[in-house]
């Protein structure tokens, strides 16, 4: 009976529900065109920005109908997205791609590589790079964000000043390597700051949404490496309070996995919500994110599967951490090029582009 369930449960995860995924993904984008597609007609709008691909075959659709200009936003690779898509649903969705995205009159995407992805492998126009930045000015926040809205990481999880305290931001789930940064966290205890700023405990907090119960795995790597008092998981704050929220630690840790061609590309979210934040940032030398950290002076980089080598730069942060504070002016420089105030620029200015056009 047990080799039947066994096998079950291969058959339904190797082939049925890749299957199922495929008819999902094609009903998804159906769905959206029988349900939005005549109110958007009704509309007659200027302009139909679609926010994702699975909206992108309506929203082409309604502007071929409307006569509106079309914009799409790419803020990942959708054929190369994190778990891997399966064989078949992979060609699905390059074919999807293939047929709309030259029907765009201007695309948007979230990193420069991504940029040059995109327009190599289907003909358009380079597009327009935004990057997925917090902003730095008072934000309205929304009703359903109340219940996120706490201010400091470290009062939330009373640690004593000495501590060294690591902060991962985002969610909580496969491929974002905390896994990494648990076993590179157990080879740095103990360790005596020769500066005396610090204690000899360190810290891991990862706040963010889990999924897929990896909170579970997460506290059983941390319990087998003795880390059960030093590793720690915090629900989500609201999105614009992120920054200010993790400023109190004393450095952001961006772990990501090169699992797929769109995490190799990656430019977070986190990672401009620990530039805004002033923490001296740790992070996977990825093909696009580790330049950025490196010439911006705002951290180190260790090799992206490398535990050891991730411990190695934890302690060279520690024992040099005056190199990496930044000063206020360096803090506001940075605020004025990443924030999402600049970004915005950068989307009004493509905007008034398209107008013209």
């Amino acid at each position: 009976m047990s080799f039947l369930v066994k096998f079950g449960r291969y058959a339904y995860n190797t082939v049925v529900r890749r299957v199922l995924m495929i008819g999902h993904t094609f009903f998804m984008y159906r769905t959206y065109e029988s349900v939005f597609g005549s109110h958007i007609d009704a509309w007659n709008p200027d302009v139909i920005h679609s926010h994702d691909g699975v909206t992108l075959p309506a929203a082409a659709n309604a502007a071929r109908r409307t006569g509106a200009k079309l914009v799409f936003d790419s803020h990942e690779l959708e054929v190369h997205r994190s778990p891997p898509l399966p064989y078949l649903r992979r060609i699905q969705v390059e074919r999807m791609e293939r047929k709309y995205l030259p029907q765009a009159d201007k695309v948007i995407t979230v990193t420069e590589r991504a940029a040059d992805y995109l327009a190599h492998e289907y003909c358009i126009d380079r597009p327009t790079v935004l990057f997925n930045a917090p902003p730095v000015e008072p934000t309205p926040m929304p009703e359903k964000w109340e219940v996120y809205d706490r201010f400091d990481v470290r009062a939330d999880l009373n640690l004593h000043p000495r501590d060294f305290l690591f902060v991962y931001t985002g969610n909580i789930t496969l491929n974002r390597g905390l896994e990494l940064a648990i076993i590179a966290l157990s080879r740095i205890q103990d360790f005596r700051d020769p500066n005396e700023r610090f204690g000899s405990r360190y810290h891991l907090v990862a706040v963010g949404k889990v999924q897929s119960g990896q909170d579970r795995a997460i506290k059983r790597l941390a319990s087998a490496y003795g880390l059960e008092d030093c590793v720690h998981i915090l629900q989500p704050v609201a999105p614009h309070r992120v920054a200010n929220y993790i400023s109190s630690a004393n450095a952001s840790i961006i772990p990501i996995l090169p699992v797929t061609l769109s995490y190799e590309f990656a430019m977070p979210n986190k990672l401009f919500e620990a530039t805004l934040s002033g923490n001296p940032i740790i992070c996977s030398d990825l093909l696009e994110m580790g330049p950025f950290v490196s010439e911006n002076s705002l951290g180190l980089t260790y090799s992206a599967d490398s535990p050891e080598h991730c411990a190695v730069k934890m302690l060279e942060l520690i024992k040099n951490y005056g190199q990496f504070e930044r000063s206020v002016a360096r803090q506001i420089e940075l605020n004025e090029k990443y924030s999402w105030e600049a970004q915005e620029r950068k989307l009004i200015a493509m905007y008034q582009e398209l107008n013209t056009n």
